[in-house]
Formats: structure tokens, sequence, C-alpha cells
């Protein structure tokens, strides 16, 4: 990870001096992230109270069977309880080998697994309980996969990494 702290500072400062969007920021992070787990796509997602449940939104990310970044404009709702939700809160973290059949996704399946053909996902909370700003999500495109410890371990320290960039950011703000 010798090579992502280098990245988190470019990419701080470019957001810091409005040199960057949050999108842009997000497809970087994306690329990183995806040529280091060997996955298909990682997306960036807000989550913020609804009505009945919470809207995750896709802020962006990086597509790499395509080579480019991911549009944003998906935004799902997500009816609560949510097994998904809940066991993605709770733990920090969520894993699915085969979003097919995994039972948990079950409200996620028509809305935004199968056309996007997720068919495995490895995420990660970003910012803290108090704080909660986003989920960074792997997703391994047309086959379900086995996500290995050592991948759940660099996805978390990732989205550590992002959470508090983000608080220093917000604490110069507030400055």
């Amino acid at each position: 990870m010798k090579d992502f702290h280098p990245l988190l500072a470019r990419i701080a400062d470019g957001l810091a001096r409005d040199l960057i969007s949050q999108r842009e920021a997000a497809h970087y992070f994306g690329a990183w992230l995806a040529r280091r787990l060997y996955c298909s796509r990682v997306a960036f997602w807000t989550i913020a109270d609804a009505p009945g449940g919470a809207a995750v939104a896709r802020l962006g990310g990086h597509d790499a069977l395509l080579e480019r970044p991911l549009a944003n404009g998906v935004t799902l709702s997500i009816d609560t309880p949510s097994a998904w939700l809940g066991e993605l809160l709770a733990r920090g973290s969520f894993m699915s080998v085969d979003a097919a059949v995994d039972s948990r996704l079950i409200a996620q399946r028509d809305a935004y697994l199968a056309p996007h053909r997720v068919g495995a996902l490895l995420q990660a909370v970003v910012g803290t309980e108090e704080h909660l700003c986003g989920i960074v999500s792997c997703e391994q495109v047309g086959q379900a996969r086995l996500w290995t410890q050592d991948d759940a371990a660099l996805l978390h320290r990732v989205a550590g990494a992002i959470a508090r960039m983000r608080e220093q950011r917000l604490a110069l703000e507030l400055a």
C-alpha cells in the first residue's frame, strides 16, 4: 500500500485546491483499487437517510473492464430493515462471494445487481458511525468470486484512509 499514500496526498491536494471533483477523486481511487484487487469495478457510494430506509447514490468510480470512469446517476432506495445494510453498518464491511444467490441481497438484485451483472461484492464503510459518509464497493462482474481476507483488509485500510482524509478536509473548511 506504499504507493497509496502519495496518491491519497495528490487527491487530497487536488480536492483542497478545487482542481479535481469528488467524482474524479472516486475514479482515481477506484482505478488504483481495481488494479490491486483485480476486480471488475470499484464504486464509491454516498448514503443518506430516506423515508422508510436509506438512499445510496453512486458518486463515481472506475470500470476496469472498460478502462473508464463509472457514470454516476445510479440511486437505490433501501428499505429497512435490510440484511445487507444492517451487516454493512454493524461490521463496517460486507462480503458476498455470489451475489446472484446471496439472500442478504434480495432487495438489491433487481434494481442494481442483475442489470449491472454483479457476481460478487466486497464493500467497506467510509467513515465512522457518527460521521458515515459512504461506501466503497468492489464488484466482480459476471461471476462469483471468493474474496480473501487480504482483499478485505486492503479495502478496509483504503476506506479508513479516505475517511481520515475527508475528516481533515472538513476540519480545514470549518477552521
